[in-house]
């Protein structure tokens, strides 16, 4: 998982865009947009990374820098 790939990805689509380009990955059709990876698996990390990162932005009233740090605790919090 990059970080940079995920806040890329959620500063440049919208969460349908997002969701569009998963829905590409999961079916094995080409993706519209570039996504960053090592492979299809780290692609599809860093497309549901972006996505919750918006969608707890909308939910919440909240800001990007705090939900990109939210998720990142979330990931830790997850492994550890």
């Amino acid at each position: 998982m990059k970080i940079h790939a995920i806040k890329e990805l959620a500063e440049n689509y919208s969460v349908t865009v997002i969701e569009e380009m998963t829905a590409q990955l999961e079916a094995g059709e080409p993706l519209s947009h570039p996504v960053g990876g090592d492979d299809e698996g780290e692609q599809l990390t860093h497309l549901l990374g972006a996505a919750w990162i918006l969608q707890q932005m909308h939910e919440n009233g909240s800001d990007f820098k705090t939900e990109v740090r939210n998720f990142s605790a979330r990931v830790r919090d997850s492994i550890s």
